[in-house]
């Protein structure tokens, strides 16, 4: 059971995906952005260099066209990614509700505002089952509808969700408070996200720190927020911690026999004496005489201390 259950475990992390979804609305026939777009392209290439897959969006025109965007990236998410969605545009609060607003969004009154926008809700719900999905949401700035609709609150408000994996909203601005659009290339908010998005940093230290980038840029005017429904760890550039290498263990190879020549012995060539009776090695003299009979070891030793020789009687 415990190898069946390791199995299901890699096979999960093997097929788990970084997903992210980027759309940037900016061309609106009423309110136009200079830096939505801007800041889709910002966002989705600090995400792709942290491991993110990144589909882009820009100037989606209606309602229909923000939904099939989020159904065609929503059914390329399994219960085992991680998912990161970054919305820059307008956005605007109704009876609750937060909407993102398509670029040819035409309404006379406020309660046109669900028929012609994109409810947070929707958006959210699309990758609700993910392991973790991350949604930035940079669309607080000015209702351009507010000069001639009374009664719409300034920005958003903060959405609930019920998530069946986990989930991290972070608003550019907080509750019911305008972000801004930035006097740059891109927005305060987009520009913190890109600088803090590439570290190792936890992804709670990351948006904590936005804000404080944010609030800093802006001289307090403008300090994001974070609603976190998720118990787990992630950050967006993971240290890379090679896999241990493996230790193994070999027996002490066997060493081989070192032949070690032995020096060979020189010997003298043979010197007969002049009596013929013995002979001469090495200065050692031996009995020049064939033995016909088989002596015992104690036979031969009476024979040797019995003989004289040439003179000597000490033989051996």
């Amino acid at each position: 059971m415990r190898i069946i259950v390791l199995l299901l475990i890699i096979l999960e992390l093997s097929f788990a995906q970084k997903l992210a979804l980027v759309i940037g609305n900016s061309n609106y026939a009423k309110g136009y952005l200079a830096n939505p777009i801007n800041d889709a392209k910002l966002i989705a290439k600090t995400l792709r260099e942290v491991g993110f897959t990144v589909t882009v969006k820009k100037d989606l025109k209606t309602k229909t066209a923000m939904e099939n965007a989020i159904n065609t990236f929503a059914k390329t998410v399994s219960t085992s990614d991680t998912v990161a969605i970054y919305y820059s545009g307008h956005g605007v609060q109704y009876n609750g509700n937060d909407y993102l607003m398509p670029t040819n969004a035409n309404i006379a009154k406020k309660g046109q505002l669900p028929s012609v926008s994109l409810d947070v809700n929707f958006l959210l719900g699309g990758v609700s089952d993910a392991k973790l999905a991350i949604i930035m949401l940079d669309a607080c700035r000015n209702n351009p509808y507010r000069s001639f609709i009374r009664g719409i609150p300034k920005g958003l408000g903060q959405a609930s969700v019920t998530v069946d994996g986990g989930m991290i909203i972070s608003y550019a601005t907080e509750a019911n408070q305008i972000a801004n659009d930035g006097n740059g290339a891109n927005s305060p908010y987009a520009l913190a996200l890109a600088t803090y998005i590439k570290t190792s940093d936890p992804i709670e230290t990351v948006f904590r720190k936005v804000r404080g980038e944010v609030s800093r840029r802006t001289d307090k005017e403008q300090k994001p927020m974070s609603k976190m429904l998720f118990d787990g760890e992630f950050s967006f550039m993971a240290r890379h911690v090679p896999p241990p290498k493996p230790i193994v263990v070999v027996d002490p190879p066997i060493p081989k026999p070192v032949y070690v020549p032995q020096p060979v012995p020189v010997v003298s060539k043979p010197k007969t004496n002049s009596s013929k009776n013995t002979v001469s090695i090495n200065n050692l003299t031996y009995q020049n005489q064939p033995f016909t009979k088989r002596y015992s070891w104690q036979q031969a030793k009476d024979y040797c201390e019995d003989l004289t020789l040439d003179g000597h009687s000490d033989w051996r």
